[in-house]
């Protein structure tokens, strides 16, 4: 299949680039990590083997790798193991962490670790820099997972972006959906929690109605649940086909490895949920959404 050769070719173009680590490391196995995958990244730890390198997969139950996504995880990781026969299989209980990096180092030439799900990052750069593997500054992982510096970062390079406000749960539901309405004058309007992601917590508001009653259910939760982030954004709606991508970077260079599109599906006029679709060849669509990504990457200093 197309899709195959060219995510093959992806791979070891990131394996030139690398440069292979020296002759003291070549009797060890190549092999990628990826912690704490989701379930349709299970075609590309099976291209990793099509291509001689050995995939291994991390689940991880600590708090910087699975967030507040545990069960949701392991019921995707189960779901990979069978699927993917001889898949080197490692666990991190939580106090794990220096007994992986020892056993990966005696045993692998590793060349890159990868996450499945953002809430993993934190891990993954972490698990990067233990093991000298080329990665991000774990000191920047937080940052990359703030919405609102993100968005100002496309602004700031000249990207496009849509309509933003931020906002705190600090006043009433009324109060702030004036404030919203002043900026963003037109519905739907796109309400999502300052952090996180896999649309968890964003709604499409149609009306002040919805808006104001979204903002009270925010209030409420806020209540019994005080840890969480009383920042929120409220954002232009912007209608299309919905989708996204998936890179390597290495030395400034993004290598695209795989793109999906979303069918979106709105319940009670607010919530989302969606399914993927692999897209299995070139488009002009895909390469205008690939040339797009990349410039996001630059603006918010993946490497």
């Amino acid at each position: 299949m197309k899709k195959y050769a060219r995510v093959g070719k992806t791979i070891l173009r990131v394996d030139t680039e690398l440069k292979m680590k020296n002759s003291t490391t070549l009797n060890k196995k190549n092999a990628v990590i990826c912690v704490n995958p989701h379930d349709r990244q299970a075609h590309v730890l099976d291209f990793y083997k099509k291509y001689n390198f050995t995939p291994i997969l991390i689940y991880s139950e600590t708090k910087d790798a699975i967030g507040d996504m545990g069960i949701g995880i392991n019921e995707q990781v189960k779901n990979i193991k069978s699927r993917i026969p001889n898949l080197v299989y490692l666990v991190d209980k939580g106090n794990d962490f220096d007994k992986i990096v020892k056993e990966l180092k005696e045993k692998y030439n590793v060349l890159a670790v990868c996450p499945g799900y953002d809430v993993s990052l934190e891990y993954v750069d972490r698990l990067s820099k233990a093991l000298g593997v080329h990665g991000n500054d774990p000191n920047t992982t937080a940052l990359r997972r703030d919405k609102g510096w993100v968005n100002k970062q496309l602004f700031k390079n000249k990207i496009r972006t849509p309509i933003t406000m931020e906002f705190y749960l600090n006043t009433s539901a009324i109060d702030i959906s004036n404030k919203i309405l002043n900026t963003i004058k037109t519905f739907p309007i796109v309400l999502k929690p300052y952090e996180g992601s896999g649309s968890r917590g964003v709604q499409i508001i149609s009306s002040k109605k919805d808006l104001v009653e979204a903002l009270n259910d925010c209030l409420k939760f806020k209540e019994i649940n005080p840890i969480m982030s009383n920042k929120f954004l409220a954002q232009e709606y912007i209608d299309g086909e919905e989708g996204f991508l998936d890179f390597y970077s290495f030395n400034g260079k993004h290598l695209l490895t795989d793109a999906w599109m979303y069918t979106k599906q709105i319940f009670s006029g607010i919530n989302l949920a969606f399914k993927t679709t692999l897209i299995m060849k070139n488009t002009p669509l895909l390469a205008k959404a690939t040339a797009y990504c990349k410039k996001v990457l630059d603006a918010i200093g993946y490497k």
